[in-house]
């Protein structure tokens, strides 16, 4: 892309003369720090930080150009180019890389497990197809654009993840990525301290698919909302009933793996996944129904699954010494993540060390939730429950062995002074709790 091409789908001006306009952009970048030679730099302006600020680190760097607001004045050898709002110009840009992509675009989005179905399913589709996933979780409304901007014909698919945590969020995200095919993992209560009610958290998930005259949306049919979702124009498929792909048999999960057993083209097949928990079966389900539907040959894709790999820190098994392990599962947690871990745990013989921080943007729920966990606790046997943040209050309230810190670091210095063998120990809390320290402290004492 041209400079001169970049100023006319932002629609912004720039005092440049004409040649320099004729100038080819490598990249654009939204973080200084990445800034290289021949790159676009957009100046976004967040709550925390203003790329304006950093104009002048970036233009040591030699850009082609930089896109700033139109009130900023730049002293520059290069093109500046003035728009009213850069994120709009953001969003502008990755519009105009998914108008001209001819590949097929599969949108994620959920409560809870977009990340590990988008990882799932970029794993399977990539038996046939070149695939370009969202790194990490990049789901909002800079996330998604900056996954768009990567998105070229080179690529056959698009796997994206559409993360949201208030009302209207994914109707802009839907604008942007206008996808052929919608997976929706579960309807949960993630974020609903700014949404009324479930039902809200449905409406907005389903958002996802305005701009969709036709097309497919694949929904988790164990889900009670999402088996009832009916959408004119669009080809439904729900596992866990008759409206699926495959016909599901069997579901059995234990600690080490979880086995499905299903039916497809008349043949029964068999899987062991070496991953444990309904959520992670739910996410697997989903990505096999969207596998199949783009042709992923069957025998490809149970092997496929014997070398899934997830991301860390989510339900992540660690050796330790004196036959302990530990389960970082730490990157987040919802009220349904968090008690599908206590329904891992609870059967184990194994004394269990739990580690729980707090659930966040729950808002007037929150102590509802917590308290729900707290029962769901009483019920396990043999087990420790180290409780850490103001939220978790409300679970230490209902059983006085309960311990409970302030903060991390109180966390830790109790930790360290305890001797555990034979134990299974788990860590899960909101991301905002960084209870990821909490796992490093572990490891280095055990």
């Amino acid at each position: 892309m041209k400079i001169r091409e970049l100023i006319t789908i932002v629609q912004g001006h720039s005092t440049s003369s004409k040649k320099s306009l004729e100038h080819e952009i490598k990249e654009i970048k939204i973080d200084s720090r990445m800034v290289k030679k021949g790159d676009a730099f957009v100046a976004l302006q967040g709550k925390e930080k203003d790329g304006h600020n950093y104009i002048a680190e970036v233009l040591k760097k030699k850009p082609s150009c930089i896109i700033v607001r139109e009130d900023f004045k730049v002293k520059a050898t290069i093109p500046v180019i003035y728009v009213k709002n850069t994120l709009d110009s953001l969003h502008k840009l990755a519009m105009y890389h998914r108008r001209h992509f001819d590949g097929i675009v599969v949108a994620v989005t959920g409560s809870c497990g977009k990340t590990t179905t988008k990882d799932l399913l970029s794993h399977l589709l990539q038996t046939k197809y070149k695939v370009l996933k969202s790194e990490k979780s990049y789901n909002n409304h800079i996330g998604v654009p900056l996954t768009l901007l990567k998105l070229t014909n080179d690529y056959d698919i698009l796997v994206i993840e559409c993360g949201t945590n208030h009302p209207k969020e994914l109707d802009v995200l839907g604008r942007l990525v206008k996808p052929d095919l919608v997976l929706i993992t579960n309807i949960g209560t993630s974020h609903i301290g700014n949404f009324k009610n479930k039902k809200a958290i449905l409406k907005e998930k389903l958002s996802l698919t305005t701009t969709m005259d036709e097309g497919v949306l694949i929904l988790n049919g164990d889900d009670p909302l999402l088996r009832k979702v009916k959408k004119k124009g669009l080809e439904i498929y729900k596992t866990y009933n008759r409206k699926s792909i495959l016909n599901l048999k069997a579901v059995y999960c234990f600690f080490e793996r979880s086995i499905i057993q299903f039916e497809y083209l008349n043949r029964d097949y068999h899987i062991e996944f070496l991953y444990p928990g309904k959520g992670m079966v739910d996410n697997l389900l989903l990505s096999i129904e969207c596998a199949l539907f783009l042709n992923i040959d069957i025998n490809a894709l149970l092997e496929s699954i014997r070398t899934v790999s997830l991301s860390n820190k989510r339900l992540e098994k660690i050796s330790l010494k004196n036959h302990n392990y530990l389960i970082n599962d730490t990157y987040n947690a919802s009220y349904e993540s968090m008690k599908g871990l206590l329904d891992i745990l609870k059967p184990l013989p194994e004394q269990k060390i739990m580690i729980l921080g707090d659930m966040k943007e729950l808002g007037i729920y929150s102590k509802r939730f917590h308290q729900k966990i707290g029962k769901q606790l009483k019920k396990i046997e043999n087990k420790k429950v180290y409780l850490v943040g103001e939220e978790c209050k409300a679970i230490a309230k209902q059983d006085q062995n309960f311990q409970w810190f302030k903060n991390n670091e109180d966390l830790i210095q109790a930790l360290k002074k305890e001797t555990w063998k034979d134990s299974v120990i788990a860590v899960k809390g909101a991301h905002a709790m960084h209870l990821d320290e909490v796992c490093e402290a572990i490891i280095d004492c055990y």
